[in-house]
């Protein structure tokens, strides 16, 4: 099991299920992708649950694969028990897709969500008239996310193109006034497990060589000793394009 994705079942529910990564497709080129949640890994740990199990969706993701994130969005809509969605810092993207399946949702007052038009990632050389077609079926893509955030959301149609359009960032406060969230809350009043151990292990020893000193990542490096290649985690040498991440975040903090 991925330590950035998990799902704790308890005696009494709700259950508590994690989303601490990219959302991406099983074998996918994209190298910062290969560590990500895939549809079948959330759709096993879904049927992990009974029929009208109560559970917690707790979401910090930037995002990644549209059928990925489409996949989930159907699995927990068909899922009868009760779905609370908590969103804890990131939800951007395709991570808004399992939030908008939930019944209600909680956002920290220092997350944000982020909706933005599909986006196609491509490899190789194709000709004028395949890039059209790629062109058009992205663009056919779009209109069932508008649907999805308008029947939760309320806004029109129209309302919600225009927020895709510009890749519009909304801040707990305004998720809340344009109802992408039911209300805002401190994360220390929030019903949730302790979240050491949810990132991604190359991910999180990018980020602790770059910030040495920070609490957070102290917990974070606690990770499960069945981690072998993290023995000598400071030492080891982190991939590039982990670091240009932490370094946008960086200078983003």
């Amino acid at each position: 099991m991925k330590q950035n994705f998990s799902l704790t079942m308890k005696n009494d529910s709700p259950h508590e299920l994690l989303i601490y990564d990219e959302i991406v497709d099983n074998n996918s080129p994209i190298p910062e992708y290969q560590y990500g949640i895939s549809a079948e890994q959330f759709q096993a740990e879904m049927s992990k649950l009974g029929k009208k199990d109560e559970v917690n969706i707790l979401v910090n993701s930037g995002g990644g694969s549209l059928s990925a994130g489409s996949v989930m969005y159907s699995t927990l809509m068909n899922h009868q028990g009760k779905k609370h969605g908590y969103i804890m810092g990131r939800c951007y993207s395709a991570a808004t897709l399992p939030i908008m399946a939930c019944d209600d949702v909680t956002i920290a007052p220092l997350a944000y969500i982020m909706i933005h038009n599909p986006l196609p990632f491509m490899f190789g050389m194709y000709s004028p008239d395949e890039l059209r077609k790629y062109a058009d079926t992205t663009e056919e893509a779009r209109n069932p996310v508008i649907d999805i955030y308008a029947n939760f959301t309320g806004n029109s149609k129209e309302q919600i193109s225009q927020w895709m359009d510009a890749e519009t960032t909304f801040n707990a406060d305004d998720a809340v006034k344009h109802k992408f969230a039911h209300k805002k809350a401190p994360i220390n009043q929030l019903n949730t497990p302790k979240l050491i151990n949810c990132a991604n292990p190359k991910f999180t020893l990018a980020m602790s060589t770059l910030f040495p000193k920070t609490k957070i990542f102290e917990e974070q490096l606690k990770i499960e000793s069945d981690t072998p290649d993290l023995t000598s985690a400071l030492g080891a040498e982190v991939d590039a394009l982990l670091v240009e991440r932490c370094l946008r975040l960086r200078a983003n903090s």
